[in-house]
């Protein structure tokens, strides 16, 4: 569930069955897909990932070392009432601190 390709294109990120977000390694031949050495990295059963969301709730860094994933309170997936995007967040930083 909620696949997504690494920057490389050689490696999918997905969620299994398990609850556990993997990594495989994927390959083209004559024409097939297949996805190989799959690697379960780490648990995300408790954030709601891959339950049938209608958005992606989680993302990788540009080096697929790191990603960033939304949280459902209490382990429970919940519904946003408001979401904030905040944007040239540096020149507010700047504006408030200073160079």
């Amino acid at each position: 569930m909620s696949p997504k390709w690494a920057h490389n294109g050689r490696e999918l990120f997905f969620v299994n069955g398990a609850g556990e977000m993997v990594a495989a390694g994927v390959t083209m031949v004559a024409g097939t897909f297949e996805a190989t050495n799959r690697r379960p990295l780490f648990n995300v059963s408790q954030r709601g990932l891959g339950t049938g969301s209608d958005y992606m709730s989680w993302d990788r860094d540009i080096d697929d070392q790191s990603f960033l994933m939304v949280q459902f309170g209490g382990g429970q997936k919940a519904v946003a009432n408001e979401c904030a995007l905040i944007q040239n967040w540096i020149e507010e930083i700047r504006a408030r601190v200073g160079n």
